[in-house]
């Protein structure tokens, strides 16, 4: 992948940049994953994935269903929707 960067011109001295995924962050809409009682926010299911990485249950299912996209949102690796969720076209449990 550097070599590939270095190709189209995106090359620093001190290397290409790494992305990071904060553990508390949904990667679909940008929230915090569990909100604390002393801040205001929706409290929402979240789903890990078998790569590891955690969103709220309503991104990924829409991630998934409804931009037709059946990979992680951020390392892409490939989601089994049938492991996920039994009956992916059930509406989902929203407070």
């Amino acid at each position: 992948t550097e070599k590939m960067a270095a190709n189209i011109g995106y090359y620093k001295s001190e290397g290409i940049p790494e992305r990071h995924l904060e553990t508390d962050i949904c990667a679909v809409c940008a929230n915090k994953l569990l909100v604390t009682a002393e801040e205001e926010g929706v409290i929402e299911n979240t789903f890990r994935l078998a790569c590891g990485h955690e969103f709220h249950e309503f991104c990924i299912r829409g991630w998934c269903i409804v931009g037709k996209k059946q990979t992680c949102p951020y390392c892409h690796e490939k989601v089994d929707l049938k492991r996920m969720f039994p009956n992916p076209w059930e509406k989902p449990h929203m407070m």
